[in-house]
């Protein structure tokens, strides 16, 4: 029996620059506390959309949580989930 070897698709750059950019994304929320996806866009100079799909898999993971919304506040803030 032959064991086949088998690698990951992608570029091992992209890997590294995801967990830079995650945390990135959770340093900035544990110094500022709570932001919206374009304030954290705009603190790191990154895409907005790329942002928010960082956030929905973070928050997926238990690493971020929304923010309690006011009632007039039109966007979610997405702030560093507390461990326990």
């Amino acid at each position: 029996m032959t064991m086949e070897r088998r690698r990951v698709k992608g570029d091992p750059k992209k890997y590294r620059d995801e967990m830079w950019l995650q945390t990135k994304i959770l340093t900035l929320l544990e110094e500022k506390g709570p932001l919206t996806v374009n304030e954290i866009s705009q603190e790191l100079s990154w895409p907005n959309d790329e942002i928010m799909m960082y956030l929905m898999a973070m928050r997926r993971y238990g690493l971020v949580e929304e923010a309690p919304k006011a009632r007039r506040d039109r966007y979610y803030k997405y702030g560093k989930k507390e461990r326990s």
